[in-house]
């Protein structure tokens, strides 16, 4: 079975339980490894917010209810600072992100 992007909303919740959907998303992200190898093989030790920001898109599809139905977002600059400041997550690192990886997309 593939794997299917999970969504998630944005609004109309704590940013604690938005920034645990995104954790997640990342480590059953596929494209993860490869992502976190390509900022290294360029030289990057440090995630940047525009990095991580990046990588929390292609990880999953960011919505947010409005009266007119389900509206697309980008991945919110709380939800990436969160990540980023928590000590939950504390992703400032390529090392930290690998730690994200669940095992069926770690070989």
């Amino acid at each position: 079975m593939g794997w299917k992007r999970p969504t998630i909303q944005v609004n109309d919740r704590h940013l604690r339980d938005v920034a645990s959907d995104a954790y997640r998303a990342l480590g059953q992200w596929p494209g993860l490894f490869d992502a976190v190898d390509a900022y290294v093989a360029k030289g990057f030790v440090s995630v940047g917010r525009n990095q991580l920001r990046h990588m929390l898109a292609q990880s999953a599809d960011w919505v947010q209810t409005s009266s007119g139905g389900l509206v697309h977002v980008s991945p919110p600059a709380s939800v990436v600072a969160e990540l980023m400041v928590s000590p939950a997550y504390r992703l400032t690192t390529f090392a930290a992100l690998r730690s994200v990886l669940t095992p069926h997309n770690a070989s």
